[in-house]
């Protein structure tokens, strides 16, 4: 259509000129040519010329649309030819006619619809497609149905109704369509309606113009730039831009929550300074900035903006337009959480360099090259090596006794995983040996570090072999009891006959002294074996009225034992002295004392122990009175290190066959138990001497009569029944049988747990009392005692046996034991026991 209207201006504007030429023709040629019959020849020939291109060009830009068709559709193609002349591919349409010289337009109609690059669909006044062009067909794809066409194939309901309801003759509009490989294709949409000659709709030319690309560009081009908003928009820094007058004309979303007005004054960047900044000249510091049209920052300076504020970096940059200054860009980051950060790291440096430094570890810091960044105070310490002379410097190459666990810090580097070693030994060039554990730490940060950790297991080591004896001295102590437990048997035996015969032999025969030595030195042994139980055993702490002198004259009889040589001397104050507390733990803590004074003497000339006790503030109605305890030796004395460690737990200057370090720490638990205190007074060369005090009490303990003699002789006790003996040592049932029969008893005996429960079931009528061993073969004592209370559970059972009551409760029996004799046990104590029990 345009280039119609254009061929009716040129044709217009050609006859005129024509007019013109033919008018003024003389004008041009008077002064030229003469012969008028001449003029005319040549007025006709330039006449014709002009007709000529005035037909030509009319053929080209008239003329082109009043081309004819042969049949009915050709006014739908001749319709949408008129629409195509404003596509951009009709140029090349238009050439196609123009280059016809044989009058075929029909045929180079349907020519150029097909080679546009446009969807061109004709659809009749039902809106049944009747026309695709090439194009189309390509984008249709599968969907192309030449025969059932119809819009719903490929554009939806919506579009459809569009076109039914928009009563234009012409309009434009969007519209998403399904093309080829189930893909969607967005396109803008041109419709333009053709009428018949009663004006009533006969159809469409719908045009589709692929416009995906371009609706994919806006929609990229929306998302970055709503993107770009948003990263603008919240940025945490304050922007203003301003012009050359300081007038804020840009302030971003964190400027105007902070700063911001909406007045024109407000604008002024005077109006957004704190009273300080302006002050300070600050307004015209930036003016100058700006003016000169040079970048400045601020590091770390107070927030201008804000009257509280904290503090802030600011950079000046000023904006130009080619080489004119138009205005400046203030940049405000605020940095106070960043320098209360930095005060926090700088705190977490001192507290983490307080921390290094008080750990019981050696901690040190290496790089991948082995540079030394952290050394503590425990590295000074073990090493001797300060961190000042250290730091900065390759660990290996400095230290070079450490280069035992280069390998495995190299492996720590590259597998990047703690690592652990043990048992590892450091060796000095003085001889100095160190036992170490040491683990392994990568740490990474802006570079790989490796946290080399250190622990001295030199104490521990020295702890372990302490253990290790005590341990040993524990299954001694087991075996002790073991030993002492047949011991106790045998001696049951000796005590029982040595009683026996003492019955039997006559008063003033001379036997009988042989008798009383023999049962002096069997009451001996078993006080020995009982102070050997007492010591070893734990026991309970039975709270009581002690005597001291007793307990130290028990206690040097013992160690007299183990000593050769050595002079124990007994200083004893001449009255009983009290104190209250637990007789069996004061005789370990008196019995530890000297036994380490012994080994004190070892290579003394003439080796000695003084064991003084006095009564301190000896004034009658004086209270707060104390037992005084001195143990004196002339050994080798200790030093003034030795001293201020001798009470610690496993301390010692023995070896380690010799002790573990437990005998004076366990003095001074032992001391404080009861109530007491220790004190030791030492000099190197010249011997020690502990001190020991006990507060006194003036109650004394009442020593009843031993009635038990007297209830012997008595010759009978009130026993109706049998007594059921079961021991697994013969001398013992015999001796049993023996005074069971001198109380008028009779007895029955059994040789092992089996054999008395057999005895039991025959007797069970009969029998009144059971004496019952507990270590024997078969059948343990603790099972038979409760085959027993189970078969009757008030038959009256009594243990008898050479380990502790406190022992069996605890370890055997799991239980209360109602009547216990210990042995050796004594025809009297027997007696008094049965009478006690069946009485």
């Amino acid at each position: 259509m345009k280039k119609n209207k254009i061929g009716l201006i040129i044709a217009f504007l050609t006859y005129v000129f024509l007019v013109i030429a033919i008018f003024n023709f003389d004008l041009f040629f008077s002064g030229l040519i003469e012969d008028k019959k001449l003029f005319s020849i040549i007025s006709t020939i330039v006449f014709i010329i002009i007709t000529i291109i005035i037909v030509f060009i009319s053929r080209k830009y008239f003329f082109t649309n009043h081309l004819n068709f042969d049949n009915d559709n050709d006014k739908y193609a001749n319709n949408l030819f008129e629409e195509m002349n404003d596509l951009p591919d009709v140029k090349e349409a238009e050439d196609i006619i123009s280059n016809d010289t044989n009058g075929k337009d029909s045929v180079n109609y349907e020519k150029i619809l097909n080679e546009v690059d446009t969807f061109v669909l004709v659809v009749d006044a039902k809106l049944k497609p009747v026309y695709v062009n090439d194009f189309g067909k390509t984008i249709l794809g599968s969907l192309y149905d030449n025969d059932n066409l119809v819009i719903e194939h490929f554009a939806d309901e919506e579009f459809a109704n569009e076109l039914e309801t928009n009563k234009k003759n012409s309009f434009n509009l969007e519209a998403k369509i399904k093309v080829a490989n189930k893909k969607t294709m967005i396109t803008s949409v041109f419709v333009s309606k053709f009428f018949n000659n009663t004006d009533t709709l006969s159809g469409m030319v719908i045009l589709f113009n692929d416009i995906s690309k371009q609706k994919r560009a806006e929609q990229s081009l929306n998302n970055q730039i709503n993107f770009s908003k948003q990263i603008f928009k919240t940025i945490p820094d304050i922007i203003l831009i301003t012009d050359m007058d300081l007038r804020v004309i840009f302030a971003n979303k964190k400027a105007e929550d902070i700063l911001a007005t909406n007045s024109d004054e407000s604008r002024k960047i005077f109006n957004y300074l704190s009273k300080n900044a302006i002050e300070n000249g600050f307004d015209e510091y930036l003016k100058q900035i700006i003016t000169r049209g040079v970048t400045d920052k601020q590091i770390n300076v107070q927030n201008p903006f804000i009257s509280k504020g904290g503090f802030v970096d600011i950079e000046i940059v000023p904006l130009k337009s080619g080489k004119k200054i138009i205005g400046g860009l203030l940049l405000v980051k605020d940095i106070t959480e960043w320098r209360n950060l930095t005060d926090e790291l700088k705190n977490l440096e001192i507290f983490n360099s307080k921390m290094t430094n008080s750990s019981p570890y050696v901690i040190i810091s290496v790089n991948e090259d082995d540079i030394v960044s952290v050394w503590n105070e425990r590295g000074e310490e073990k090493f001797g090596i300060k961190s000042a002379d250290i730091i900065g410097k390759n660990l290996f190459e400095y230290f070079p006794e450490i280069s035992i666990i280069r390998d495995e810090v190299n492996e720590a580097k590259i597998i990047g995983e703690p690592t652990f070693i043990s048992d590892k030994e450091i060796n000095f060039e003085d001889g100095k040996h160190l036992a170490v554990e040491i683990t392994l730490y990568p740490v990474y940060g802006k570079e790989k570090n490796i946290v080399i950790n250190i622990r001295d297991l030199s104490e521990l080591k020295k702890l372990e072999s302490s253990l290790v004896h005590a341990n040993k001295m524990g299954s001694l102590g087991l075996l002790t009891s073991k030993i002492v437990h047949d011991l106790n048997n045998v001696l049951s035996g000796i005590t029982g006959y040595t009683t026996l015969l003492d019955k039997k032999v006559a008063k003033d025969s001379e036997i009988r002294k042989y008798i009383n030595r023999l049962s002096a030195s069997s009451e001996r042994a078993t006080d020995i074996i009982k102070q050997i139980l007492s010591y070893s055993k734990s026991s309970k702490k039975k709270v009581e009225i002690i005597n001291i002198n007793d307990i130290i004259k028990e206690s040097s009889r013992l160690l007299k034992l183990r000593i050769g040589n050595c002079k124990v001397s007994l200083d004893l104050f001449s009255q009983p002295l009290t104190a209250i507390g637990n007789k069996t733990r004061f005789s370990q803590a008196i019995t530890n004392l000297l036994v380490n004074a012994n080994d004190a003497l070892l290579s003394a000339d003439n080796p000695e122990i003084i064991v003084k006790t006095i009564l301190e503030n000896e004034v009658e109605g004086k209270e707060d009175q104390n037992v005084v305890i001195r143990i004196i030796d002339n050994g080798t004395g200790m030093k003034e290190e030795v001293i201020k460690q001798i009470f610690d737990n496993y301390f010692t200057t023995k070896t380690e066959d010799k002790g573990t370090g437990l005998g004076l720490s366990n003095v001074k638990d032992i001391m404080k138990e009861l109530g007491g205190t220790i004190n030791v007074n030492s000099k190197y060369g010249e011997g020690s001497e502990f001190i020991l005090t006990l507060p006194f009490t003036k109650e004394r303990k009442e020593i009843g009569k031993d009635k038990a003699m007297e209830l012997f002789e008595k010759k009978d006790v009130n026993i109706s029944g049998k007594v059921l003996l079961v021991d697994d040592e013969e001398a013992v049932r015999d001796i049993g049988v023996e005074i069971l029969g001198l109380l008028g008893v009779d007895c029955i005996t059994a040789v092992d747990g089996n054999d008395g429960i057999i005895k039991f079931e025959e007797n069970i009528d009969d029998i009144e009392l059971v004496i019952l061993d507990v270590e024997m073969p078969n059948k343990q004592g603790n099972e038979v005692f409760d085959f027993i209370k189970s078969a009757n559970p008030e038959m009256k059972v009594l243990i008898a046996s050479g380990y502790s009551k406190e022992y069996l409760e605890k370890d055997i029996f799991k239980k209360s034991i109602p009547e216990y004799i210990a042995k050796p046990f004594k025809l009297n104590e027997l007696s008094e026991k049965i009478r006690r029990i069946v009485e």
